[in-house]
């Protein structure tokens, strides 16, 4: 493991990755938390301009979701610290944490303060993962194919199928 940046970039040229997953939480109750704090219009964006994202851990199959960018997986991740060698800074969440106004407030203060800080990426765990195998820049993020945007508004209306009765 080490303390090394991937790549040998020093930390001003590396991207502060945060990840934000929550555990086995995706259902109708909690589903306004999530479009919430990652708005369905994509409003809130990466430097990059790509739509911010997290990952959720779950048992069956969320299609909207997914559908909409976010990453569907299992257990287990680390962190280390912004000012040292921007190691991938891992949230972990389960959303019952929600049910309290305060808290709910709170993480959205926290993802605006990240959205003003143009090193700071909120991304996947897969997207953490490509960059770590794949360790490029700050300036030339804009064009490293795992983290382009691939995201529309209302992209889940093309994954659910409409019957026609």
């Amino acid at each position: 493991m080490g303390i090394d940046i991937p790549g040998g970039y020093t930390r001003i040229e590396t991207p502060q990755m945060v990840v934000i997953t929550f555990d086995d939480a995706s259902n109708w109750e909690n589903w306004d938390y999530y479009r919430y704090l990652f708005p369905l219009d994509g409003s809130r964006v990466n430097p990059n301009g790509c739509p911010i994202a997290m990952t959720v851990f779950v048992s069956n199959n969320y299609t909207e979701l997914h559908a909409r960018g976010m990453e569907i997986a299992d257990h287990s991740y680390t962190h280390k610290n912004y000012r040292t060698n921007r190691a991938p800074y891992h949230v972990n969440l389960h959303s019952s944490w929600f049910k309290q106004d305060f808290n709910l407030k709170a993480m959205d203060k926290f993802i605006q303060h990240l959205l003003t800080m143009d090193d700071v990426y909120i991304t996947t765990v897969t997207k953490t993962l490509e960059w770590v195998k794949h360790p490029t820049p700050l300036s030339q993020l804009k064009d490293f194919d795992p983290w382009k945007c691939n995201y529309k508004s209302n992209q889940e209306d093309d994954a659910i199928c409409w019957v026609e009765t």
